[in-house]
């Protein structure tokens, strides 16, 4: 009896699909992966040449807030570029990229390939300023940037108004 209880109560606490906090978080991150190679296979980049059996989910990189996932795919594709390349003159080039696929609400918010292409809006992506790292830095240096201006005012200010204060000093001296 015992042996039998046992499997079952592991069976029980593995249910993926169960309505627990984790089994919600899994279920949309599981979801959301299945969006995120969805909008892989569909993409210009893929479709045009891309190779179906070297796709890999390399990483599941990180939450990316409240049910929102980042998911990193590797691929192969027959030519080098990226996007519908048909007018293009291409070289066979077996090409190796990786695709962040950003899934929130059950839809693609962003995608990049190789930190070089936009998959949403089919054009030269840069990835460092839409990243958070590359937000966050671009803010901090605007932050410098800001407080050493107002550090030079504020510098040239106090200093006109010390010279002004010993002006008037100089001049009721003076005046006795």
């Amino acid at each position: 009896m015992v042996i039998i209880a046992v499997p079952l109560l592991l069976i029980s606490c593995d249910d993926e699909d169960s309505n627990s906090v984790d089994g919600s978080s899994w279920k949309v991150k599981k979801e959301g992966r299945l969006v995120a190679e969805d909008f892989l296979r569909n993409s210009p980049t893929f479709t045009f040449d891309g190779i179906e059996e070297s796709i890999e989910q390399a990483a599941e990189v990180e939450a990316a807030g409240p049910e929102k996932w980042r998911f990193l795919f590797s691929f192969y594709c027959e030519h080098d570029g990226y996007g519908d390349r048909s007018d293009e003159k291409l070289d066979i080039e077996e090409t190796y990229h990786e695709a962040y696929i950003t899934v929130g609400d059950g839809e693609v918010i962003k995608a990049v390939i190789d930190s070089d292409w936009d998959m949403i809006d089919q054009e030269g992506a840069d990835e460092w300023a839409w990243s958070e790292a590359g937000k966050q830095a671009i803010y901090g240096i605007i932050s410098v940037f800001t407080i050493l201006v107002l550090l030079t005012i504020l510098t040239r200010v106090s200093g006109s108004i010390i010279s002004r204060i010993e002006k008037n000093q100089n001049l009721s001296n003076s005046k006795q």
